[in-house]
């Protein structure tokens, strides 16, 4: 008996540690996903900026012209 309680028990030591070791793997996996997603939130808002500012360009731009055909 003594002998299968030790068993269980590295056996239930061996499981832990092989859950922490995947609980750590899927933190740092996460970490580098967020680490993307933050990158191309980013490239997003710079084109979206950049967009933006071509909109009020042309809306000054037509602006103009309707005050020069008016």
């Amino acid at each position: 008996m003594t002998s299968r309680k030790h068993y269980l028990t590295r056996t239930r030591d061996s499981r832990t540690q092989e859950l922490r070791r995947k609980i750590s793997d899927t933190l740092l996996s996460t970490q580098v996903n967020m680490d993307e997603v933050e990158k191309k939130v980013s490239s997003f808002e710079k084109r979206l900026e950049e967009i933006l500012y071509r909109l009020d360009d042309l809306e000054n731009r037509l602006k103009k012209l309707e005050e020069i055909l008016g």
